[in-house]
């Protein structure tokens, strides 16, 4: 780490990584940033995003948790962390996720479309009514 790194910077260079597919590089550089500032919620968050892109969905809830302990309103933390438990086929967290984000932003119609994917893949159809 140079002398001059700011978090900000480190998340910046992360995403650089990430976005030429280099989560390994990302999550190096977002671990940086958490070093410097434990409670940076961008840093946790691209961790995150990282590791799910990995696959390593158990290790990108730790991550999403704590961008949620951060801020607890981050819908898209529960958003991505419903989806890692549906990866994970842990269905009933995968809905309370998805409850929570949709607690948040009533709107947010991706947390309603795959929240009735599973409902349908679970065939709970009575569970819309």
């Amino acid at each position: 780490m140079k002398s001059n790194d700011t978090p900000e910077k480190l998340v910046e260079a992360g995403l650089r990584h990430y976005d030429f597919n280099n989560y390994l590089e990302a999550i190096k550089e977002y671990d940086k940033a958490i070093k410097l500032n434990p409670n940076y919620v961008n840093a946790w968050y691209n961790k995150a995003l990282s590791l799910d892109a990995l696959q390593r969905y158990e290790e990108a809830i730790e991550a999403y948790n704590r961008v949620i302990v951060i801020e607890l309103n981050y819908t898209n933390a529960w958003y991505n962390k419903g989806l890692a438990f549906s990866s994970l086929k842990k269905y009933k967290e995968t809905i309370e996720a998805y409850d929570k984000a949709i607690s948040i932003e009533p709107n947010f119609a991706n947390a309603w479309y795959v929240k009735g994917l599973v409902f349908d893949g679970l065939n709970h159809y009575s569970l819309y009514f």
